[in-house]
């Protein structure tokens, strides 16, 4: 497993899943749920620091950075005021969105990440959303293989996790 950008050919990866917006490629690929980044912390660290109260507050806080698609270098947000971009503030960078995640659970900071990669830990209460007004662009997690049609195993596999994030 990796947050890596893979060249799926070139490795001989039959199946990647993929979150986020999809280039336009020659590659198969099929949405398997819909997805939005979204503002988590831990509830120890917003006890700590407070919660911001506007995307502004934000430069005030430790922020996880996800380094990843140069994700680390500008969080750009959709909300009641439209498009809102900023320089997260923090010295913790990761290339894998398990231990962002992880991080803020353990009440490192602010993270801004996949609501598929969070979604456990929200319900669960070991994080909660920060300014949920707030979040990502709306996208989506997909199967993609670089054949076509797709081999039989990828498309089982995409049949399953499909039926079950539906």
């Amino acid at each position: 497993m990796t947050d890596r950008y893979l060249d799926l050919v070139a490795e001989g990866v039959t199946l990647a899943i993929r979150i986020g917006r999809l280039d336009d490629s020659s590659l198969v690929a099929r949405k398997l749920m819909d997805n939005r980044r979204l503002l988590v912390a831990s509830p120890a660290y917003l006890a700590q620091h407070g919660a911001p109260a506007a995307v502004a507050d934000l430069a005030a806080h430790v922020c996880l950075n996800l380094a990843v698609n140069r994700d680390a270098e500008l969080w750009r947000l959709t909300g009641p005021d439209g498009e809102r971009s900023l320089r997260p503030q923090g010295r913790i960078r990761a290339d894998n969105g398990d231990a962002i995640r992880q991080l803020a659970i353990d009440g490192l900071g602010i993270a801004f990440l996949s609501s598929a990669t969070v979604a456990a830990a929200l319900d669960s209460g070991e994080l909660v959303q920060v300014l949920p007004q707030w979040g990502g662009r709306p996208s989506g997690v997909y199967g993609v293989c670089p054949q076509r049609p797709a081999p039989p195993s990828a498309r089982a596999a995409m049949d399953f996790l499909a039926s079950r994030w539906a």
